[in-house]
Formats: structure tokens, C-alpha cells, sequence
């Protein structure tokens, strides 16, 4: 099988994960779902299908699609899931079909007439887009009621595809002569046919039959799953329940571990995205990623490292799936975010790479005081990491929003690598040399700025600006004491207060990120100007 699975990939070799904006991390999900759950021989990503997976006699393929505000193009879904199954007949391969998804409202299997009508082009009426099996409002009526009504929808999918099931005719369907020539013709056009939906066309009208789409019909499902958000709970319970046991002992709580498991399943997948790999290496398999994230387990000191980037791996992941589940932020939009993202984790990944780079990483992200990594073991750095990572993604999402306001989508691009303490930006028409960081605690906000004030007042070169989110915000001095800092008395005339001294907290409350980040800012007129635009007052460093 794996000879025609590689043959069927060559008519698509053009798929490309990072063409799918909304929906990455669903997609991903749920290949992790199905490489637990079953006994396969392996699972591919964006080969034939957005999932593949393959036992010893069939192939199971999943069309994945995330639509959180928008109406599913039913004609494009079917037209090619057909042209999967005709490929699939075509090589006499028994083939399993699914469409996984998500929109507001769930889906069942529809009517066959609909179905038939999609692959041939007619429009589906939008009133029995759920097959009248399912009516929205009755969904909306409560948790068991709208159990009842899913169970009935169930059945009557299952009773609908029965019927079909009694009408296909029992006979070998021959369109064309001299088949086995007709066979390697037809896979030779397919691999001279560069569009997509043209391949798919001529396979339907050379292929297809209304006696097949019967066979069709009957044999795709449909996996209506939750939200991003609650799937990914869903999925990160599905490891956990599967490791729990073969982990042993570990200084972690449950959701600790869950979360490194989760960001382990999410690299494994995702390294499968590579194009120039063959399949071979393309391939995933259980037994493989139970013998990777195994060894994160182990009791042994070196491996705390991996489990604190598998950590921050699945937290960035977790950021970026929240902001596809976001129905307000326009597709072009997420495409930034989506960069964002992607070169966040290169830039992250290099600075795990060593010691100081990950010390660089946690002094940033981190409300602590003082933090001397002598006397820190790996063991208290990653305590440190969990403890802090709500301010981690409130980082990210500063980071994130400030850059996309500026039309910058690589992470990296305006880190000054020259600073070693801490990451440390130089943004254009903004003064040298800022910090980002997280919030300041909420009811403790001035310790907050106290103890980043007594961590940063150590280092060689301070920062001239913190991008600090909470209350307190304004020009400040390093000659003050860390009490001067939030006390309220520390309002000085500028010229008081020494140039080489000086820093400003921003305050971002002009930047905003909860459920508005795809509202952009034009920070020339506020975090980069030389007056506070919440209080007017003079900033005082240029």
C-alpha cells in the first residue's frame, strides 16, 4: 500500500499545511487523537488528505475544517472526498472517509440528495444544511435535550445511509475499456493536471457514476468536534490517560504533565510538515512518540530542560489556537499571527538551546525578584516557568500585538542579540533598547514593579523602556529606591531626573490584546510618542 499512497501523493504534491490559517492546530489535534487511539501503522499530515492514517488493509482518510463564524462550502468538502474515494476504488484500495468539524452549530451526516447535489455542482438549500435532522434552536435548548436530539440525529444519519446503502446496484461498473491501460493514463494525466480542482473534475467525470457516489455516500462519516479550546482539553486528557502509567513518579501535578505531553504530541506532528521529507520520514507512529516523550520522564536532571521547552512549546501553541478560535480576527490578519507564531518558536527553540539563553528567556517572562541562576537548579527553573505562565502568554500577546502593529511578523527581527540578561528590542522610530514583559499581578501590582525593578536594577544595561501592562506606568529613575518606584512620591520635574538614569514604564493600556487582537494601533500615536496618551504627561527620553 505504502507504493500507491506515495503515487497518490505525487497528483498533490503542491498541499501545504501552511496554507491552512484557521484550523492549523485543530488539524493537529486531532492527528494526535488519532495516533493514541488506534493501532495503526502510521498517520500522515497533508498527504492525500489534511489526515491520513493507514492499518494493514485500509486507508483512513479526514478532511479537517474549522469554521468558528462561516458556513461550510459543502460543494468544495464533497467534490473532494469523492475524488479521494474514487482514487482510493481506482487502486483497489478499501478506503474509510471523514470530515471532522467544527462550526457554532454541530453537523450530522446529511441527506444523500444533498451530497449527490454538492459533488455535481447544484446548489444545497441552507435550510437543510443539517438534513432537517437537526434544527439549531432545538441544540440550544440544554445540555440533555440536546443529547437526546443528537442520538436521534445519529440514528436517523445511520437509518438514511442504510436506504442508500439498499439502492446501489449490485454490478462491476465498467466505463472504459481496456482498463489497465485507461488506469496508467489516467494517472499520468492526473500528474499533468497542475490544478487542483481541474484534477478533481477529471477524475468525477472520468470516474465517476451516480452508482458510485451511492458507494461514496455510504462510506464517508462525519466527526463533529468541540471548540479549539475545549478539544484541546479533550486531547490533552486522551495522552494523559494513555502516559499516566508508564511515566512513573515525577515532581509534576497533572496538568503540569499534561501540558508537556501535549506540547511533545504538537512537535511531533508538526516536524512531519517538512515537504522535502520523503515519506518515510514524513510518516508518524505511536510507538515512536510513546519513546519520545518517554524519555522526557526519566529520572534524570537532563531531560527537565526538554520538558520546560515541550512546556513552552504547547503554551505558544495553546496562544496561537486561541486566536483561530477567534471569529473576529480576519483571515489576513491571522495570516501574520500565524508568522508570528511560527518564528516565535524558532526564536524560542535557540535560546533553549543553551543556558543562557534560557536564562535570557525566564528573567524576561518572569515577576520574580532577584533571580540568581547559581543557586537555581533545573528542577526550580521549571517551577519557575509553570508559575509563571499566564505572564508568559500575556508576554507572547504583547509581543505579538506590538509587532503586528508594526507590520513585523518574525519574532526575531528587532531583538538586539548584544544584550545578554534579558530579550531586549530596538523597534523602529521607538528609543533603544525595551523590554517586553507580562503584566503586573492584579491586587499586587506594585510588588510586581518592585521586584522586576530590584531583578533589572542588576543588570550590566538596563532596559530604557518596560512595555509593562497594569497601573502603574511613567517616568521613573534607577537611582531611586524600589519603594520610590510605586510609592506615588516620586513625581519629579524632568531635569531632576538624571538623562542616563531615566526609564519609562508603559503602561499598554492603549495596546489592547483580551479578545481585541485583531483590532490593530498605530503606536506612533501612543506607546512610541513622546507623550503619554492616557495622561499627557512627557515621557522624557529623547
Amino acid at each position: 500500500m505504502k507504493d500507491v499512497i506515495n503515487e497518490m501523493h505525487d497528483y498533490d504534491k503542491k498541499r501545504d499545511a501552511s496554507s491552512k490559517i484557521r484550523g492549523f492546530i485543530f488539524q493537529d489535534l486531532l492527528a494526535i487523537e488519532k495516533l493514541i487511539s488506534g493501532q495503526h501503522e502510521y498517520l500522515l499530515s497533508e498527504w492525500i488528505e489534511d489526515v491520513c492514517y493507514i492499518d494493514k488493509k485500509n486507508i483512513h482518510i479526514i478532511q479537517v475544517k474549522y469554521y468558528p463564524k462561516t458556513s461550510p462550502k459543502y460543494d468544495e468538502i464533497y467534490k473532494e472526498l469523492y475524488y479521494d474515494y474514487l482514487l482510493c476504488e481506482l487502486e483497489n484500495i478499501q478506503a474509510s472517509l471523514y470530515l471532522a468539524i467544527h462550526k457554532k452549530t454541530p453537523v450530522t451526516k446529511q441527506k444523500y440528495q444533498d451530497v449527490k447535489n454538492a459533488i455535481e455542482g447544484k446548489k444545497i438549500i441552507e435550510t437543510t444544511e443539517q438534513s432537517k435532522i437537526v434544527k439549531e434552536e432545538i441544540w440550544a435548548k440544554g445540555e440533555a435535550e440536546g443529547a437526546s436530539v443528537k442520538i436521534e440525529a445519529v440514528q436517523e444519519a445511520t437509518r438514511t445511509t442504510e436506504e442508500v446503502a439498499g439502492t446501489i446496484e449490485d454490478t462491476v461498473e465498467v466505463k472504459i475499456e481496456k482498463k489497465e491501460i485507461d488506469k496508467i493514463n489516467i494517472k499520468d494525466q492526473l500528474k499533468k493536471i497542475e490544478d487542483k480542482w481541474e484534477r478533481i473534475k477529471y477524475v468525477i467525470e472520468i470516474l465517476g457514476s451516480e452508482n458510485k457516489i451511492k458507494k461514496f455516500y455510504c462510506a464517508y462519516q462525519v466527526e463533529y468536534k468541540e471548540e479549539i479550546t475545549k478539544y484541546r482539553e479533550q486531547v490533552s486528557d486522551v495522552l494523559y490517560e494513555y502516559f499516566k502509567d508508564k511515566i512513573g513518579e515525577i515532581d509534576l501535578d497533572e496538568e503540569e504533565i499534561k501540558d508537556i505531553l501535549l506540547g511533545t504530541a504538537l512537535l511531533y506532528i508538526q516536524e512531519g510538515y517538512d515537504n522535502d521529507r520523503g515519506f518515510s520520514t514524513r510518516a508518524r507512529n505511536k510507538k515512536e512518540l510513546e519513546e519520545k516523550t518517554l524519555k522526557l520522564f526519566v529520572v534524570d536532571n537532563s531531560v527537565i530542560i526538554s520538558q520546560m521547552w515541550m512546556y513552552v512549546y504547547a503554551s505558544v501553541n495553546e496562544i496561537y489556537s486561541e486566536l483561530e478560535e477567534d471569529a473576529s480576527i480576519e483571515e489576513d490578519i491571522l495570516k501574520r499571527y500565524k508568522q508570528l507564531f511560527e518564528s516565535t518558536l524558532i526564536y524560542l527553540k535557540k535560546l533553549f538551546d543553551n543556558d543562557e539563553g534560557r536564562h535570557k528567556f525566564l528573567l524576561t517572562i518572569t515577576n520574580s525578584r532577584t533571580i540568581n541562576f547559581n543557586d537555581v537548579d533545573l528542577k526550580k527553573e521549571i517551577k519557575l516557568l509553570i508559575e509563571n505562565k499566564n505572564n508568559f502568554k500575556c508576554y507572547i500577546l504583547n509581543c505579538w500585538k506590538i509587532l503586528m502593529n508594526i507590520k513585523c511578523y518574525n519574532f526575531g527581527q528587532y531583538i538586539d542579540e548584544n544584550i545578554q540578561e534579558y530579550i531586549a528590542f530596538n523597534l523602529p522610530n521607538e528609543v533603544e533598547n525595551i523590554i517586553i514583559m507580562g503584566y503586573q499581578i492584579p491586587g499586587s501590582e506594585s510588588r510586581s514593579v518592585s521586584n522586576v525593578f530590584r531583578k533589572i536594577h542588576e543588570c550590566k544595561k538596563r532596559p530604557s523602556k518596560w512595555y509593562y501592562r497594569g497601573k502603574h506606568r511613567g517616568l521613573k529613575s534607577y537611582t531611586w529606591d524600589a519603594t520610590d518606584i510605586v510609592s506615588g512620591d516620586e513625581e519629579q520635574a524632568i531635569d531632576k531626573i538624571s538623562t542616563e538614569e531615566r526609564f519609562y514604564i508603559e503602561c499598554l493600556e492603549c495596546i489592547k490584546t483580551d479578545e481585541q487582537m485583531g483590532d490593530l494601533e498605530e503606536c506612533n500615536k501612543c506607546i512610541f510618542g513622546k507623550r503619554c496618551k492616557i495622561d499627557g504627561g512627557e515621557k522624557g527620553l529623547w
